[in-house]
């Protein structure tokens, strides 16, 4: 009976992730080659890549990256949680914010550098390209504002639900 309920609490888990998943890589995929509209523009997977992968990784190296993922969880099974299981995930997620931040104002700085040394080479230093660069230049920063703002309330609903748990 026991094996039973744990086949079952692993399957519901399972089918748990997969819901939370699967939307999320479908919103990824629609903004990253924008079926049916304009949002590519948006989109500059280096910029991305160059946000996401450092903060995979400090995820990884730190041991939070289990943490990050129930962060979601808790957020919507607010049952079968303990306050040090919440204030972990709450962790993760301002190492997250954190780290996207760095590394998006790292990227944005950079290119900012790269954009200033290009076009201080070029003759006429207000040519028609500048505009357009300064707003790739710009993305890193709007990539790192976009993850903050998605994770930043989740962050706050979490520390309240800590504090429920710890009274």
């Amino acid at each position: 009976m026991e094996l039973q309920q744990k086949a079952n609490k692993a399957q519901k888990s399972i089918n748990f992730f997969i819901r939370l998943v699967i939307p999320i890589l479908g919103v990824f995929f629609l903004v990253k080659y924008g079926i049916g509209s304009r949002t590519w523009h948006f989109v500059d997977s280096t910029s991305m890549e160059f946000i996401l992968i450092p903060c995979l990784l400090i995820l990884l190296c730190t041991g939070y990256w289990r943490d990050f993922l129930k962060a979601f969880v808790y957020i919507i099974k607010r049952e079968n949680c303990t306050a040090e299981m919440i204030r972990d995930s709450s962790n993760a997620l301002k190492l997250v914010c954190r780290s996207s931040l760095i590394w998006g104002s790292i990227g944005f700085t950079i290119s900012m550098v790269n954009l200033l040394r290009y076009h201080m080479l070029d003759s006429e230093f207000a040519s028609p390209t500048l505009w357009g660069d300064i707003a790739v230049a710009l993305v890193s920063l709007f990539y790192a504002l976009v993850i903050n703002a998605v994770l930043v309330p989740l962050y706050f609903e979490l520390n309240r639900l800590h504090r429920k748990k710890t009274k």
